[in-house]
């Protein structure tokens, strides 16, 4: 016997609000990080994950005591194969309040050199792109990462 609609959606609402509290008092605020790898010639690593549409910076979320410039080499790594030629430098962090999350991301950049190899698991493709020939779609968070990094 199938419960009322009027009871499932009101106990359905109630799920939804205890699954919020839940995240919110498990996770309240996320740290993360975004690397702009350029090479020297100012080309720009990016990656296409498998899981959403378009290209973003290398990065990820920062592991408990990890510190960002690490927390960024090892997500670089993770993502594309590549180690950074040094650590990389803070740029700035952006905050994102969604879900009921406190998002911190912060932007890195460092310099690098070699070809990206992933695993096509979490990542589909990673490659070099020249400033004025970045591919599409780039999502509007990636070109607001990128236009901090001008001046």
């Amino acid at each position: 016997m199938r419960p009322p609609a009027a009871l499932v959606v009101p106990v359905a609402r109630g799920v939804q609000r205890a699954r919020r509290v839940w995240w919110w008092l498990r996770r309240p605020v996320t740290i993360g990080v975004r690397v702009a790898v350029e090479d020297p010639d100012g080309a720009l690593l990016l990656v296409r994950h498998t899981y959403v549409r378009g290209w973003y910076l290398p990065g990820g979320g920062a592991d408990g005591g990890e510190t960002l410039p690490d927390a960024g080499a090892r997500e670089v790594r993770e993502e594309t194969g590549i180690d950074l030629a040094e650590p990389p430098r803070l740029v700035t962090v952006q905050t994102f309040f969604l879900s009921h999350r406190t998002d911190h991301v912060a932007l890195l950049h460092a310099q690098a050199t070699g070809e990206p190899q992933v695993d096509g698991i979490e990542i589909a493709e990673a490659a070099w792109f020249a400033p004025d020939a970045l591919p599409s779609p780039l999502p509007d968070v990636t070109r607001r990462q990128l236009a901090a990094l001008s001046p």
